[in-house]
């Protein structure tokens, strides 16, 4: 769930993993994006609609092209869809011309009517706008027409706008290969920076086994994240427009351009209206004793133009957890903590990487600003990781409780816990001796 491996935006495309995870040079799931497939002949793809499942059916909409919508109520926790792969590709991380390659091959096993709804799906991409991609086609397949050539780099770029992290292997010379996935069904559910899914593909078979994280009623969208929803609104928005070319609308990322939207999210409004309709007090739970530390960073982003809204996200995920807790919603909580937990996790790493690193050329003047504060830095990055561990033990009691020691989101918890442990026992290792005492009688902060 960590990897955020996936094709070359830039020369073969977007791949995608499990863990709300895509980085900007990393694509992810592509399907439905924002355009959808707007940009499309409606007719071509009506000629293959996607089948529909019990409790969802795909929908054209004029804003997004087409989506998937509830067709009855949904629980959180419920399983949605569990979809095996319509076509995968396998290749080295290292060389992605690999991974081009076997997924022309494999395209080429689809019989023909599996053909005709593979190529009805999104392309964010124009296959003549991959130059590096047509040469290198060229040289591995000379004599084909211009026409021929613009075949198959449709074929790549369908893959590349739809396609999921699955898994990898390491051969006995050491290569790490990487296996990327297409799954027809899921490829119509749209983006969200707060989606209301939850997914998995590593770790299930092969299958994509979607499960909503919240309860959906009859007539609402589903939505996952092809990126990862931990990084600051202005830098998802420009992921999304660099590698599926729409422009973000969804509620968080609207939040600083309409005011009326006072909590950024719809579905925290949702709850606080729950609690008072059962008169409910949804108190703060202050799982983070050194909240100081943690939003003392606020005002540092990786870039000088981030609009600084990871304050406000945090905290939209602490309030979640404040109104889920007073409701006692059991199977929308362990999501909750999970989230929260993930979330804290990327952001702790995060902050210390501005301390400590501004060599990164994802991190510039930010970086060389946070050099001059790293002790508020360092201090914020191990308090968010602490809280990260702490949500992710509470992730792991709530799904236990509904689910039980098995099910696919105790296990996803679990893994969280280590990777937070991990990061944290890291992190203050190499702070030891970073961090000055605070006055002459205390000892250095987390040594």
């Amino acid at each position: 769930m960590s990897s955020e491996a996936g094709f070359d935006i830039n020369w073969f495309g977007a791949g995608g993993s499990g863990a709300g995870w895509v980085d900007d040079d990393a694509g992810g799931p592509g399907p439905g994006t924002g355009p959808n497939g707007a940009d499309l002949p409606p007719a071509l793809e009506r000629e293959a609609p996607t089948p529909a499942a019990p409790s969802w059916e795909v929908r054209w909409t004029a804003e997004k092209g087409f989506g998937c919508f509830a067709s009855q109520d949904i629980a959180a926790g419920e399983t949605i869809i569990s979809e095996a792969p319509m076509l995968t590709a396998t290749g080295s991380s290292t060389r992605r011309q690999g991974l081009l390659d076997d997924c022309l091959r494999n395209f080429e096993n689809l019989n023909e009517d599996q053909q005709r709804k593979y190529l009805s799906l999104h392309c964010y991409q124009h296959p003549v706008d991959s130059p590096n991609a047509r040469r290198y086609l060229k040289v591995t397949r000379p004599g084909l027409s211009d026409e021929e050539y613009t075949r198959l780099l449709k074929i790549h770029r369908i893959f590349a706008s739809n396609c999921f992290y699955v898994s990898e292997s390491v051969t006995e010379a050491g290569n790490v290969l990487e296996t990327n996935g297409l799954f027809r069904q899921v490829s119509r559910i749209n983006h969200s920076c707060d989606p209301n899914c939850w997914y998995e593909c590593e770790g299930t078979g092969g299958l994509f086994v979607l499960r909503a994280n919240r309860d959906i009623a009859k007539g609402g969208e589903l939505s996952l994240s092809y990126i990862s929803n931990c990084r600051p609104r202005a830098r998802r928005r420009r992921s999304l427009r660099k590698n599926w070319v729409f422009d973000c609308a969804c509620e968080w990322c609207v939040l600083n351009e309409d005011p009326v939207l006072q909590d950024g999210n719809s579905y925290n409004n949702t709850l606080a209206g729950a609690c008072a309709a059962q008169n409910l007090f949804a108190a703060e739970t202050r799982i983070n004793s050194n909240e100081d530390d943690v939003w003392g960073v606020s005002m540092i982003e990786e870039d000088p133009d981030e609009d600084g809204d990871s304050a406000a996200i945090g905290r939209r995920h602490d309030r979640r957890i404040d109104l889920l807790t007073a409701l006692n919603w059991g199977p929308q909580l362990a999501f909750a903590y999970l989230d929260a937990s993930t979330w804290y996790n990327l952001y702790g790493q995060r902050a210390y990487d501005w301390a400590v690193d501004a060599e990164d050329p994802m991190v510039t003047r930010a970086a060389l600003a946070a050099l001059t504060v790293s002790p508020m830095v360092t201090r914020a990055a191990l308090a968010a990781l602490t809280v990260s561990v702490d949500y992710a033990q509470r992730a792991i009691a709530r799904a236990r409780t509904v689910w039980g020691d098995g099910d696919m989101i105790t296990l996803n918890a679990q893994s969280q816990l280590t990777s937070s442990e991990f990061q944290l026992r890291r992190l203050t290792a190499q702070a030891t001796g970073l961090l000055p005492p605070e006055s002459e009688e205390d000892e250095p902060a987390f040594a």
